[in-house]
């Protein structure tokens, strides 16, 4: 949004576009008239490699 990269759920209605983060301690996004969103794909898994001791 606005040139930055974010990963957030995009939500739709009524001609509306909130972009709401998984962990709810973050805000969501309701972007301006002025302000830009660009989609670059879809987030379909995540691998996360742990620690070893």
């Amino acid at each position: 949004m606005d040139g930055e990269c974010t990963v957030k759920y995009l939500y739709q209605r009524a001609g509306r576009i909130k972009l709401r983060a998984a962990n709810p301690t973050y805000p969501d996004i309701i972007p301006r008239d002025s302000q830009t969103i660009d989609v670059w794909g879809v987030v379909r898994g995540c691998v996360k490699i742990f620690p070893t001791s």
